[in-house]
């Protein structure tokens, strides 16, 4: 047990599992999977939370995958990453054209409000793109269109904002949960996620 006077990290590796899905007629064949990712196995995932020690508000931040979830969760004024590395040539060196990105949310919630510093990120060459929780959801799945150097969200959503860009400074997934307050720190935040796909056509 690692004991420290303010604040301190704890580092869990879980696992990062390719799995094939088809769940909506919007998903393109398995045969056009680059990426899938449904959290359903231990892996190369690295998460980092944070526990706030101090004695008026104390506060903890962890995250697991269990039962197909990616379940990131916080409370007091702490936040807890998940970070995954991209290792897949083609989006690596550039080699795909039309594109479908699939994120599927079963759960955000944030009390008493959403931080700026809760988002979703997706990054390979040329390729950026960042979510960012605007509201509570309950079970949305959010179909990205890549076309023409352009992306656009299938059907457009109340609850998330979001950010294209055509440069990146990486390979990578990174997903950032922060529980913040208005006042103090009286304040809880939840993300749970089913599944990350990224589809060739």
């Amino acid at each position: 047990m690692i004991i420290m006077e303010k604040r301190y990290y704890i580092i869990f590796f879980v696992s990062l599992t390719v799995l094939l899905s088809s769940c909506a007629d919007d998903i393109p064949s398995d045969k056009y999977l680059l990426f899938g990712e449904s959290f359903d196995r231990i892996g190369s995932w690295l998460i980092t939370g944070e526990i706030d020690n101090s004695e008026i508000e104390p506060g903890q931040a962890q995250g697991e995958i269990e039962n197909n979830v990616l379940y990131l969760h916080a409370n007091g004024c702490t936040e807890v990453n998940a970070n995954l590395p991209l290792s897949v040539p083609a989006l690596e060196f550039n080699e795909y054209e039309n594109m479908t990105v699939i994120v599927e949310i079963e759960e955000f919630t944030s009390s008493p409000i959403i931080s700026d510093d809760t988002e979703i990120k997706i990054s390979f060459k040329n390729f950026y793109l960042n979510i960012e929780p605007i509201n509570n959801i309950e079970g949305e799945m959010l179909i990205f269109k890549y076309a023409n150097d352009t992306l656009s969200l299938l059907e457009e959503s109340e609850n998330i904002n979001y950010t294209f860009m055509r440069t990146s400074n990486g390979n990578f997934i990174d997903i950032n949960l922060k529980s913040e307050g208005i006042a103090d720190c009286t304040a809880s935040a939840e993300l749970k996620l089913n599944a990350i796909m990224i589809y060739n056509e």
